[in-house]
């Protein structure tokens, strides 16, 4: 809508922006006005400057004389802007006073310089970024380029600098302090803000600007090295790049020793009293899992409640961060090894000599991170990487993301899981593990860390094995009961995937890292794992605030489904399966299949011999009928029974055969004598009620409308002399008729309860046909074809007792049953006849937050105790209930305490800062204490948002919670 608002606009934009190119402003003598002085002489136009000004030589000069990075422009003879530099108009860049004027400049470096030479290429050092430059060559990086085909560009000027900003590469002469107390070349330059490209001559720089900007747009915009420095070409000259100097390998090398400094900056690091970074000592962390010591009570041991604070992590593998083998790795220059995320490759290569290299056999479904485990590729020194992150937040554990040799094995992830377990916890801690293999992985687990002298884990660690909800329904159905975080006690309500979801963004710079050095590749990736981690920091509080808000409701809708399943259980039932459950979680950290119990045992399921024996009871064919009650029944009976025809009639349409006419009409036939008895009965038992109006009175209701129009001659269309049938006013002018329908109503309300029962036990049998006829058939036409055919069968029951519950509720209506009875038979949608998933497809996805229909709420324990097979459907239907009631109670109190430790862990770094600013180093480090102060200011900005949220979501929202 906004495009189109602007359309009209573009002539008027289009305009203006011609507009730029128009010449100076002339004064009354002919001459070119300036628009600083308003003398003349303006004509040089600054496109760095608001407003692009004209200015004269000596304006420019003076403006710009702390502004040398500015792009002007001069306006030639010919009638036109051509680009020009602010050494043009005498613009020289002033070292050792702030861009002041030196009061004794130099024109040549201080004498602490040495080896002097005329050209930087001859410079400069042959390290990683040479090997660097012929790999992306190869793989499309420079190769694909058209302006590698033009000339080396000509030297710069040789009094100038080469000095590279964001605005372009520019050439310009520098004036070094000649004062007595002045200070090193090197430290002009920085207080300058220029990075120096090499350690031997100065010749040239690189803005601390430019390398923030390439350090942020690499890591937002995933641009590598090589484009950004061709971008900074094209700028300095659109329709020339390749006339500009090449300072390609220089910049690799200098943003590497900058994101060095800048990343020591960051934790403070520098002053010797801060000693020296140690492994994953330069890399953020998850602001709300519990750290002991730092953002949670120190009497947490205490805490009956074990899981809230217990860390919990997820583990996986990425495969699209390779590496090509090196051509030359010997020039390979480690920078940070091991100080952010990727581990310290000395220790990690020891610990992969000793492991023992394990070659799974798959005893679940063909995962690829167990086939492919071993498998190798020549041209790769590394074939993807592992990490280890907190699930609950998606941050990930410093130094703990290791490097692939082969695949996915067993050794790599217990070296990064080791690690993970170390950083800053403690051994008394709880730990929850995700895996999308933890049942292949977790089998021998403790075994390998006890083998091995590189990795540990407490002898008495609390482990929890789980696998993500996403991965888990590629398992066998067992793999969703024993593994899945919904099954396990104190796990709250985690997926376990999250980390696909920071694989993803990771991956758009593993091209790139691709075909660097090893060095190199792992300081980028470092750099974008820390950003990832620092950005959840700051968002952690709104994270926490929206999951806090949504948590709510679904713990009021898990609580109501459970009361409502439970409502219908005898409290003997519930003592007996809260027991049975807590004993399977407490045996589930030695043995998983303890959860076996969410699983239904195949052998419950009931015949269909022995359904319809029980099918047969239920209706109450157990004699002749005798009284008013038994009349009563009789109706009921033959009420389905018109159902029962008039379905097999609409089923069989016009298209039936000769032989199903027959037998249709047998039926109606036999349907018509009972009627026939039943009517007569009718007039015997009420005499002075005149049953003919009925048939003719009979009013409309929802079963008779989801009918549709009928033939009222046929038998099953037949209205029956029920009080049911009759009409409110006849109703309220007999009182024998209300007499009658009272006994209707009790007899329909039975009747109801017998639909829904039959209905369970259908769609449980439906249930157990997907999974054991429907699946099992795949493969085979003729198996298919039976199966399908039994499931037609068993499709076909449920809507005839569907029918048979929807004509017993609409009389139900008729017959002004009692608002508490509306709450108990309600509605009958197609959805409620959907088939159990925790029986056809336990591990489908979907369930976590899934509740029952209503029709098993009803009449619970009556099922139970009719039928083995139910009590079996309805235990398992309330351990899952009482499960994810429990994860989403889990959940709440966890929030809870992320939220509390959120604002403890802001606090904590705080208060970390001010202490380092007071006994820092002091007057050796100027800044170093301003900067401390800074960063302790932004960390109380944090620790007062943290406190906001919690007052705001426990104080005045909830106090109670």
């Amino acid at each position: 809508e906004m495009l189109r608002e602007w359309l009209p606009y573009q002539t008027e934009y289009l305009r203006s922006i011609y507009a730029s190119s128009v010449p100076p402003t002339t004064t009354a003598d002919g001459s070119y006005q300036c628009m600083e002085c308003h003398g003349s002489g303006g004509r040089w136009k600054c496109t760095g400057c608001l407003g692009s000004p004209v200015y004269c030589t000596s304006c420019c000069l003076d403006r710009h004389s702390r502004d040398p990075f500015h792009r002007i422009e001069v306006w030639d003879t010919k009638g036109c802007w051509t680009s020009s530099w602010l050494r043009d108009v005498g613009v020289c860049v002033e070292l050792g006073h702030h861009g002041g004027w030196c009061p004794v400049p130099s024109g040549r470096p201080p004498a602490d310089i040495h080896d002097i030479l005329d050209d930087d290429d001859d410079d400069e050092e042959v390290d990683d970024t040479e090997d660097t430059w012929e790999d992306e060559e190869r793989n499309g990086g420079a190769g694909d380029d058209p302006l590698r085909a033009a000339d080396s560009p000509p030297k710069p000027p040789h009094a100038m600098m080469t000095i590279v900003d964001t605005s372009g590469v520019h050439f310009l002469p520098v004036r070094w302090c000649g004062c007595p107390s002045r200070q090193g070349w090197k430290a002009q330059l920085l207080a300058a803000g220029l990075f120096p490209a090499s350690q031997r001559a100065p010749k040239s720089c690189f803005t601390f600007r430019v390398l923030d900007d390439y350090l942020m747009t690499n890591v937002e915009c995933n641009t590598n090295a090589m484009n950004y420095y061709r971008r900074l070409r094209r700028l300095t000259n659109p329709a020339f790049p390749h006339l500009v100097p090449d300072r390609y390998l220089e910049f690799m090398r200098v943003t590497r020793e900058w994101a060095l400094l800048q990343a020591k900056k960051t934790f403070g690091f520098g002053p010797e009293g801060r000693g020296t970074p140690g492994d994953g000592d330069l890399g953020y962390f998850c602001v709300a899992c519990p750290q002991p010591g730092i953002n949670i009570d120190g009497q947490w041991q205490e805490d009956p409640k074990t899981y809230l604070y217990a860390r919990s992590y997820v583990m996986d593998g990425n495969f699209s961060a390779e590496q090509m083998k090196m051509r030359r790795p010997a020039n390979d220059v480690p920078m940070m090894p091991g100080k952010m995320f990727l581990v310290n490759d000395g220790p990690y290569q020891e610990h992969l000599k000793v492991a023992k290299d394990i070659k799974m056999r798959s005893t679940c479904n063909d995962h690829k991170a167990v086939s492919q485990a071993n498998a190798d590729r020549h041209k790769l020194a590394v074939t993807g990487i592992g990490a280890t992150a907190c699930s609950r937040h998606g941050c990930f554990v410093p130094h703990s993301v290791v490097n692939f040799q082969k695949g996915e094995r067993q050794m790599n992830m217990d070296y990064s899981l080791s690690n993970a377990m170390k950083y800053r916890a403690h051994e008394k801690q709880p730990v929850v593990v995700l895996y999308d293999i933890m049942c292949q992985y977790g089998v021998h687990i403790r075994k390998r860390f006890t083998d091995s002298p590189h990795i540990s884990m407490p002898h008495d660690l609390t482990l929890w094995k789980g696998i993500g909800l996403f991965h888990v329904h590629g398992h066998q159905d067992t793999c969703e009961v024993r593994y899945s975080p919904t099954f396990m006690a104190g796990a709250g309500n985690v997926d376990g995937e999250i980390l696909e979801t920071m694989w993803a963004s990771l991956n758009r710079i593993s091209g790139t890292t691709r075909s660097m050095s090893s060095s190199n590749r792992q300081e980028t990736l470092d750099r974008h794992m820390n950003d990832w981690n620092y950005k959840k920091m700051i968002t952690m509080v709104a994270l926490l605030r929206r999951r806090i808000q949504a948590n709510r409701p679904l713990l009021l809708k898990m609580r109501e489904a459970l009361d409502a399943q439970e409502s219908g259980i005898s409290t003997d039932v519930l003592v007996q399966w809260r027991r049975v459950l807590r004993g399977a979680q407490e045996q589930r950290l030695q043995d998983v299949r303890a959860m076996d119990i969410f699983m239904i045992p195949e052998q419950t399921a009931p015949s269909k011999a022995s359904l319809q024996l029980r099918l047969t009871t239920a209706e109450g064919n157990d004699g002749t009928p005798i009284g008013t009650a038994d009349w009563l029944a009789d109706g009921l009976k033959i009420e389905e029974a018109q159902i029962f025809l008039w379905q097999d009639t609409m089923r069989h349409g016009t298209n039936a055969t000769s032989a199903t006419r027959i037998k249709l009409a047998k039926h109606r036939k036999a349907l018509e004598k009972s009627i026939a008895r039943f009517n007569s009965r009718a007039n015997r038992i009420a005499r002075a009620f005149n049953w003919d109006v009925i048939r003719h009175e009979t009013p409309e209701d929802e079963w008779r409308t989801l009918r549709g129009p009928f033939a009222p001659d046929a038998s099953e269309h037949v209205v029956l002399n029920l009080p049911s049938n009759a009409s409110p006013e006849m109703m309220t002018n007999d009182r024998s008729l209300r007499r009658l329908a009272r006994r209707e109503r009790t007899l329909r309300r039975g009747q109801a309860n017998d639909a829904l029962h039959r209905l369970r036990v259908l769609l449980s049998e439906k249930s157990f046909h997907f999974r054991h006829r429907i699946r099992p058939s795949r493969g085979s036409q003729q198996r298919k074809t039976r199966a399908y055919a039994g499931l037609e069968k068993i499709t076909r029951e449920i809507q005839r007792y569907g029918a048979v519950y929807r004509s017993a509720r609409s009389a139900l209506v008729r017959l002004n049953m009692s608002r508490e009875a509306r709450r108990i038979y309600k509605r009958l949608r197609p959805a409620d006849l959907k088939v159990s998933t925790a029986i056809a497809e336990p591990n489908a996805r979907g369930q976590r937050h899934a509740t029952l229909p209503w029709i098993w709420t009803v009449n619970v324990q009556q099922d139970m105790d009719d039928d083995e097979h139910m009590l079996f459907v309805h235990r398992v239907h309330w351990f899952r209930a009482r499960s994810r009631l429990d994860r989403a109670m889990e959940e709440s109190a966890i929030l809870k305490r992320e939220l509390q430790s959120t604002k403890l862990y802001f606090d904590y770094e705080q208060d970390r800062w001010l202490a380092m600013a007071t006994t820092g180093p002091g007057e050796a480090w100027p800044g170093y204490a301003e900067h401390c102060r800074q960063t302790a200011n932004t960390y109380a900005s944090l620790a007062a948002d943290a406190q906001s949220s919690y007052t705001e979501l426990y104080v005045e929202q909830n106090p109670l919670e």
